[in-house]
C-alpha cells in the first residue's frame, strides 16, 4: 500500500524525482526562492541531551579532588565490585548517579557462569557492560588505576572486555575555557582608582579604627568592635555593683547606694 501510494505521488508529480523536488521545496517568494531561506532558524538552541557537552569535551570536570581519594575529576567512571553473592560493574557520573550497570544477579548472566565471582564473571559482566555502554552512547569511560588496579587477573579480565568491546579506558581531555580578561590594578589612573575604591574604603584599610568617629553603613562597620564594647560596659556596670536578676535575665543596680555590693534576694531571684 505504502509502496502503490509513492508511485501515485510520482505520476501526479510528472513521473520523476523534480517533482518530487517541487512539492518539499517551498520559498517565501514565488521566485526561485532557497528552500534554507524558506524556513527561519530559532536564535537560540536547547539541548535537550545533557550528555552531549560530555561527550565533546566542552563540559566542566569538577576540580580540587587530586589529593582526595576518590577523586571525582571525571564525567563516567568505572566500578567493578565483588559483593558476597557475586560481581558487579557500574559506570558512575560524578554526580553520583549510576548511569549503566552489570552484575551476575541477572538470571540471563548468572545462567551462563560457573561461579559468580571468579575470572570468568568478571569477563562477563565487562562484555555485557561494554555493550549496554555503546548502546547508551558511551564509548569512553575513566579508570581509577588505584582503585582497579590492571595488576589483578580479574581486573584485567573486565577491562579487556571492556576494550573489546569498543569502551575506551581514557576519557576525552577536557577543552580548555577562554580567560576572561580582567580588571589591570597596576595600569589604573587615580581617578580610576577613585571610582573603584571609595576614599572612606580606603581610609578605614589603611588608617586606624575611626568607628567612633566616622559614620558609615551597618553593614561596613566591625562587629567584632561592637562586642568587645558590650563587653566592657558588662564588666563596668558589675564593678560598680550591679548584679544579675534570673528573673528578668538582666543586669540591675544595687538596691543599696550605700552598700552597692550588698544584694537583695526574694522570691525567684537568686544571690550570686
Amino acid at each position: 500500500a505504502a509502496l502503490s501510494g509513492f508511485r501515485a505521488l510520482l505520476c501526479r508529480s510528472g513521473g520523476s524525482s523534480c517533482g518530487i523536488r517541487r512539492l518539499l521545496c517551498t520559498s517565501s517568494s514565488g521566485s526561485g526562492g532557497s528552500p534554507v531561506t524558506a524556513y527561519p532558524v530559532g536564535a537560540t538552541f536547547v539541548n535537550r541531551n545533557p550528555r552531549s557537552l560530555e561527550y565533546s569535551g566542552h563540559e566542566h570536570k569538577p576540580k580540587g579532588w587530586e589529593l582526595q581519594q576518590p577523586s571525582r575529576n571525571y564525567y563516567l567512571k568505572c566500578i567493578l565490585r565483588r559483593t558476597g553473592s557475586g560481581t558487579i560493574a557500574q559506570i558512575v557520573h560524578n554526580s553520583g548517579s549510576v548511569v549503566v550497570e552489570a552484575s551476575t544477579d541477572e538470571s540471563a548472566i548468572r545462567s551462563q557462569l560457573y561461579s559468580p565471582r571468579d575470572v570468568s564473571a568478571a569477563r562477563a559482566v565487562g562484555e555485557v557492560l561494554a555493550r549496554r555502554c555503546i548502546q547508551c552512547g558511551i564509548d569512553r569511560v575513566h579508570v581509577d588505576q588505584l582503585a582497579l588496579p590492571r595488576t589483578a587477573e580479574r581486573n584485567d579480565a573486565f577491562c579487556q572486555a571492556l576494550l573489546d568491546g569498543g569502551v575506551q579506558l581514557e576519557e576525552r581531555p577536557e577543552l580548555p575555557r577562554p580567560e576572561r580578561p580582567g580588571v589591570d590594578y597596576d595600569s589604573l589612573t587615580a581617578e580610576q582608582r577613585a571610582a573603584l575604591f571609595p576614599r572612606l574604603v580606603d581610609e578605614l584599610r589603611t588608617g586606624e579604627d575611626k568607628a567612633k568617629y566616622v559614620q558609615y553603613a551597618p553593614t561596613m562597620r566591625p562587629a567584632r568592635h561592637q562586642e568587645r564594647e558590650r563587653r566592657y560596659q558588662a564588666l563596668a556596670k558589675v564593678r560598680r555593683g550591679w548584679w544579675w536578676n534570673y528573673r528578668h535575665q538582666r543586669l540591675l543596680p544595687s538596691p543599696n547606694p550605700n552598700n552597692p555590693f550588698a544584694r537583695a534576694t526574694s522570691g525567684g531571684e537568686k544571690s550570686g
